[in-house]
């Protein structure tokens, strides 16, 4: 009964001590819940007022408090990080003044109890003040109708989730304080301890993207372990998979061991702690050399990358430079703030040394691949699945994902390699890894660097993430030479799998349509459908959609765009998914014409006005003679060639084979169009004069004789 009277006690005087941080935590918190929350719901009601259009009331204002007090809600992670270094410097600050170290030590009470009551009294500044506003924040979302069961159950997850993530961050800013002995060094070790693993993995996903030909980091290594191991990381990450709808049982359970395990590491440093200490910068002096090395490391070959950025040069002197330079300094800025003397700066010249190659050591493994890096393939037996992302196809793609449940519309807008890791599972591992075998490993060519004009090579990438039956996941990023005909063949026996389009298509996740348009140059028809219809249409063209080829993509202009448009959610968005009809599609066409679309519609030659094309002459033949010749003759050419017909017999010889300019873009490397030259159909719209302009390319084995000569078009190889 003592003990607790006595905890009590203590409790009060420390609290009496942090009454600022009370005052800060308790209005901080009014205003990030209360407050927020209720002008939300008073901009949603007047929102309500204003847009009859949106839908029930009741659901309207319950999203909204959803918001305001659920996860979306980001002005409570800011909060919680921000109260975290708060209360865990303002508790334990007395320990680095000599003389309130001798005074709380002198006083008759355990150093146990008195190590508990500051830290009890460190997270109840935090829960408590939460609380309260939670329950003020409950009443005014009931007063306004919109205290739902959605409300309560995202408004405590949230809840939960920021408690144990300011537990684990409020517990290493108290090792912090603990390691060090003055109040700067424990601001820069808080700095260190949130920064160091996020800035560690930034760092190896650099050197492996500069040095590693396969490389490839998704989501540029936020998605890695060593993120995780950073307070301020696994707090990005929880919120991020609590939000995806992703976050395990087990993760949270494994955060809920990290906390426990740092308590128990926390209490260990706080007896070991000698009284001492206060004052001096590292409480713990044998860790200072490790410490020193382990920071001072990745500084340097932070500063061989920087320097190279800034000199804009691919300089091994630079680089080499930029890392001692910045090895150099971070080791002797360290010194001199260990031992708080400029004479200081290059003492443990033995262990600077060491560090020196240590950090030689890191940068050769990545400059010389010594660990076989680009030379890896998980072995086919240990794959369990697999997901390839395909550069240069269908770039025109959307990916969106829309999620319904309750009534309540939720879209997810991804990019392309997001979607096909999470939606794309290869079972038919012998097809993609004979792929990925032919791959071009070395990385020397990519689509960005070939010169039609130089090579008969056609490179697109391939991002590829192997799952393996361990759980551990392995992202690569392959060039792959459809030039090749069996390697084409192979890339087309995957594109046509149904896994593959899954994970290739957003579409296939969508159960319904509200809207249906379909257009091209000529017409643009809104169709009016039933629901059924809109299904049967949905049903139709994902049926053609799955047999697709490439090789149809290769071969076939498409003859018309078709948008597929759902219902708004709850943030006012409204998604849409435009593909390609192709001439394949012979389905699709039939259910349109049935609808009043009209494919036979083309350009009737008496409205044509005229016919422009452009071309620019290719940088790699601008010096052959015929250029030459006609550069001099007109000084101010600029190697472009623009030629305008009138002429409806020359016309007609052009405007079969044209092809519209963005399918050529957004397929350009499957198809034969010559990127620099473009054509523009100017037509009369009607009897006013009136006139409008389409931009088409045409493929290069169609260009008219007469047309190349009049451009002085060069042939790619």
């Amino acid at each position: 009964m003592t003990s607790k009277n006595l905890l009590c006690r203590l409790m009060r005087e420390d609290i009496k001590r942090r009454l600022w941080a009370i005052a800060i935590s308790v209005i901080t918190f009014l205003f990030a819940l209360p407050v927020y929350i209720a002008t939300s719901l008073e901009q949603a009601m007047n929102n309500i007022k204003d847009n009859p259009a949106i839908g029930a009331r009741k659901m309207y204002l319950t999203n909204s408090a959803v918001s305001s007090m659920g996860l979306d809600n980001s002005a409570l992670i800011l909060l919680t990080v921000i109260l975290a270094v708060v209360c865990g410097i303002s508790g334990f600050y007395y320990l680095q003044s000599k003389k309130k170290v001798d005074f709380y030590h002198s006083i008759p009470v355990k150093r146990d109890s008195l190590f508990a009551s500051t830290y009890i009294v460190g997270i109840a500044i935090y829960v408590i003040p939460y609380l309260v506003s939670l329950a003020i924040g409950f009443v005014i979302a009931g007063a306004n109708g919109a205290l739902q069961s959605d409300v309560w159950i995202e408004a405590w997850k949230a809840f939960g989730i920021n408690l144990l993530c300011y537990w684990i961050t409020y517990t290493v800013v108290i090792i912090a304080v603990l390691l060090t002995g003055q109040l700067i060094v424990s601001i820069l070790a808080c700095a260190v301890f949130f920064a160091y693993a996020p800035m560690v993995s930034i760092l190896m996903t650099a050197l492996g993207s500069m040095y590693f030909d396969t490389h490839y980091t998704y989501r540029f290594g936020t998605g890695s372990i060593l993120f995780r191991c950073s307070p301020l990381g696994a707090y990005y990450k929880m919120f991020q998979e609590a939000q995806e709808g992703t976050l395990q049982v087990s993760n949270v359970l494994g955060y809920l061991v990290i906390a426990i395990a740092l308590v128990i590491l926390v209490i260990f440093l706080y007896r070991g702690r000698k009284s001492e200490a206060a004052g001096k910068a590292i409480s713990y002096k044998g860790l200072e050399p490790y410490i020193k090395t382990a920071v001072s490391i990745p500084i340097g070959l932070f500063g061989g990358l920087i320097f190279t950025s800034l000199m804009d040069t691919d300089s091994f002197f630079w680089l080499v430079f930029g890392m001692v330079s910045g090895y150099l300094l971070c080791s002797c800025l360290m010194e001199i703030i260990y031992h708080f003397d400029f004479k200081a700066a290059f003492k443990r010249r033995i262990q600077l040394l060491i560090g020196a190659v240590l950090m030689f050591a890191i940068f050769s493994t990545y400059k010389w691949d010594l660990l076989q890096y680009d030379q890896y393939v998980p072995s086919k037996d240990k794959i369990e699945s697999m997901s390839i992302s395909i550069d240069g196809i269908d770039t025109n793609l959307d990916f969106i994902v829309i999620n319904k449940d309750k009534g309540q519309t939720e879209v997810s807008y991804m990019g392309e390699d997001e979607y096909a890791f999470q939606y794309m599972h290869l079972e038919d591992k012998n097809l993609a890894y004979e792929i990925m075998k032919r791959a071009d490993k070395d990385g020397t060519i990519n689509e960005e660097d070939e010169d039609i004009y130089e090579s008969d090579d056609k490179y697109i990438g391939l991002k590829v993430l192997y799952r393996l039956k361990s759980g551990r996941e392995v992202y690569r990023r392959y060039n792959y030479d459809i030039s090749v005909e069996s390697n084409f063949d192979l890339l087309n026996q995957l594109y046509q799998t149904k896994e593959y389009k899954e994970g290739a298509f957003s579409l296939y996740t969508w159960k319904e349509v509200a809207e249906v348009t379909c257009y091209n140059e000529f017409q643009n028809v809104d169709m009016t459908l039933t629901v059924e219809e809109r299904a049967q249409l949905l049903s139709i063209y994902l049926d053609e959609l799955t047999k697709l080829s490439l090789e149809d993509v290769r071969e076939e202009v498409p003859v018309a765009t078709i948008r597929f448009s759902d219902v708004g959610d709850r943030t006012g968005g409204y998604p849409m998914y435009i593909s390609y009809v192709y001439p394949s599609f012979t389905n699709t066409i039939a259910f349109l014409t049935e609808h009043g679309f009209d494919f036979n519609k083309t350009y009737d030659l008496d409205n044509i006005v005229e016919l422009n094309i452009d071309y620019s002459i290719p940088y790699e033949v601008q010096g052959e003679e015929r250029y030459q010749e006609y550069a001099k003759e007109h000084p101010d050419w600029y190697y472009d060639m623009q030629v305008t017909y009138n002429d409806k017999d020359k016309i007609s010889k052009i405007i079969p084979y044209i092809a519209n300019w963005e399918y050529m873009i957004n397929n350009e490397v499957l198809t034969n169009y010559d990127d620099r030259l473009r054509i523009s159909v100017v037509t009369k719209t009607d009897e006013y004069g009136n006139m409008e302009k389409a931009q088409y390319t045409i493929d290069v084995n169609n260009i008219p004789d007469f047309v190349k000569e009049d451009i002085m078009y060069a042939e790619p190889k």
